[in-house]
């Protein structure tokens, strides 16, 4: 196909997303819709019952991928799909149409739009069967968990997560489909020169960590990981928020790593430079947030889910492949990393609370989770002994969630200086080496294996400062 009907092709697509949207979003909002009149508060629905059959499309085209006309379908479907689900809801709001019934239809028209470019992604691409089983089960349960909480009277609207994690997942699982057609068109062409299969495999991780914790937030527990953006964020809060979702993404290649290369020496330092520049990012977020003014309870919540992702989550799957690796039994790492887990919830849990409460206290309760992950980062590369190594990751996660006040960073640096200097000059160092020996080509592993001693040391030098505290609200 030449270039000319390629872009013949894209331009029609174009044309029909601007039409559509054009045609059902005129008017000011007042009255009556122009064009629908009495059918208004109805359209809503309407548009989500048209994503119903039409999502069948992209699957039914997928068996005929290399007929041209049938490609053109599978984009025209996916792209009206796409503006449909984004229309339906603003709509509502416009025209003051929400209803009951576009509470139940948007979700359920969301999910069979996901199970079809799920199973167009795992039957006809590369897409895992673990994420493609993930991705339905998670639709399943929190069908069920959304009408429980009905019943309860809780408000069951998607929230930021839900509709962030609809968006993602539409969009690589299009990528998915798109690698496997002809590249007679230009979307396509680029599907398969940008995203190498490597790239692939971190989007499928990437879209099951968005699945998973999209859905957290549907039990009580986890309420401090639901994301609501209720006010208009200033273009100023985009750099720390940057630092803060910069903190997600290196969580989520260490588990890439973990689970795509097999162990070695280099996989344990690169998985180690993930951690190691995910708790760097995360020093930041806060600090440069609280400079700029633009701390907000979206900005700390974002903050929760990516701590959680990458310290809690990402940890716990190295954790475990780690001592697999190591040759310990499965229910032995299944444990640690449970343990691991559970910790770094109930700290976050209870660190939200804190905040949100008028519990006063100077300093930290219990080890950060940052703190937390890198010993048992650091840990899996210089401890050999996997009785010693699942002891000491056991350890570090009891006294995350233990009652015992820890000095925040400067604080820290006030009164032991001298320890602080060498815990973030090793710090540095051991980041800077990693990258220099994979970026240059150099064997400096001694050098690092040092630099990480010392770290190791001075982070547990910090875990045995803490003092026992008796908590006071006012």
């Amino acid at each position: 196909m030449s270039l000319t009907n390629q872009f013949l092709d894209l331009s029609f697509i174009v044309l029909v997303m601007i039409f559509t949207c054009k045609f059902i979003m005129m008017g000011d909002g007042e009255g009556q819709h122009p064009i629908f009149k009495s059918w208004t508060p109805k359209i809503p629905n309407l548009l989500s019952l048209i994503r119903i059959p039409i999502a069948p499309l992209i699957f039914i085209g997928m068996q005929h991928s290399d007929i041209l006309q049938w490609r053109l379908i599978i984009h025209l479907s996916f792209w009206i799909v796409c503006i449909l689900d984004a229309l339906d809801g603003k709509f509502a709001r416009k025209w003051k149409a929400v209803s009951a019934d576009g509470k139940f239809l948007d979700p359920f028209a969301d999910k069979v739009v996901t199970f079809c470019l799920a199973i167009v992604a795992w039957k006809f691409s590369t897409l895992p069967t673990w994420v493609l089983t993930l991705i339905i089960v998670r639709e399943v349960w929190s069908n069920i968990q959304r009408k429980r909480m009905e019943k309860l009277g809780k408000e069951t609207g998607a929230g930021l997560m839900g509709k962030v994690k609809t968006t993602i997942q539409f969009t690589v699982l299009y990528i998915f489909a798109l690698r496997v057609m002809p590249e007679t068109i230009v979307l396509e062409r680029i599907a398969n020169t940008i995203f190498s299969e490597g790239f692939m495999q971190w989007l499928a991780i990437f879209v099951s960590f968005q699945t998973i914790l999209s859905f957290l937030p549907f039990f009580e527990s986890f309420s401090y990981l639901k994301v609501e953006k209720k006010n208009k964020i200033p273009k100023v809060a985009l750099i720390p928020n940057m630092f803060t979702l910069g903190n997600f993404v290196a969580g989520i290649t260490a588990v890439y790593f973990a689970l795509n290369h097999p162990a070695s020496t280099n996989r344990s330092l690169v998985i180690l430079l993930c951690l190691l520049i995910a708790a760097f990012l995360d020093t930041f977020d806060g600090p440069l947030s609280r400079k700029l003014k633009t701390t907000s309870e979206f900005g700390m919540t974002l903050d929760n889910v990516s701590d959680f992702s990458s310290f809690g989550i990402a940890t716990a799957i190295v954790i475990y492949n780690v001592l697999i690796s190591q040759g310990a039994l499965p229910s032995t790492g299944y444990l640690c990393a449970g343990l691991y887990l559970i910790c770094v919830h109930v700290r976050l849990k209870r660190f939200t609370e804190a905040k949100k409460s008028n519990t006063k206290i100077n300093g930290f309760i219990g080890v950060p989770s940052p703190v937390g992950c890198l010993i048992a980062a650091v840990s899996m590369l210089v401890i050999k002994h996997t009785s010693l190594l699942v002891l000491i990751i056991d350890i570090t996660a009891l006294m995350m969630v233990c009652k015992r006040k820890y000095l925040k960073n400067n604080d820290v640096l006030k009164s032991h200086p001298i320890v602080f200097t060498i815990g973030f000059l090793s710090y540095l160092a051991t980041m800077i080496q990693i990258s220099a020996m994979f970026a240059l080509n150099i064997d400096i592993y001694k050098t690092i294996t040092i630099t990480t001693w010392m770290l190791f040391a001075v982070m547990l030098l910090y875990v045995l400062s803490g003092k026992k505290i008796q908590i006071k609200r006012g």
